[in-house]
């Protein structure tokens, strides 16, 4: 989710002490540059999670997936229906509650 040249640990820490709003600002994903051009609806589905007002959105690996980052159901829910009213399927999940670990890349 974070570029090369920004530390990894900063990420980690900011998930491990839930600090949700500076986890948003760290959101990267190199594919985003070729992915969103080529696939609108992917495009739109992203734009239209940040107009909704969710602390940031992302596509998710190489591009089958976007998701927002919320503070509460009721957030997430309005975000979900405003990406389902474009044709998309949502899913509403919480974070996971056992925390973070930064693997090391051999």
């Amino acid at each position: 989710m974070t570029p090369r040249e920004r530390d990894g640990n900063v990420l980690a820490a900011a998930m491990g002490a839930k600090e949700w709003r500076s986890i948003a600002s760290h959101f990267h994903n190199d594919f985003e540059d070729v992915v969103l051009p080529e696939f609108e609806m992917v495009a739109r589905l992203r734009r239209a999670l940040e107009a909704s007002g969710v602390l940031g959105s992302l596509l998710s690996g190489s591009g089958s997936t976007v998701f927002g980052l919320a503070l509460t159901r009721d957030e997430a829910q309005s975000a979900a229906n405003t990406a389902a009213a474009l044709g998309a399927r949502v899913h509403v999940v919480r974070t996971t509650e056992r925390g973070v670990a930064l693997a090391e890349l051999a």
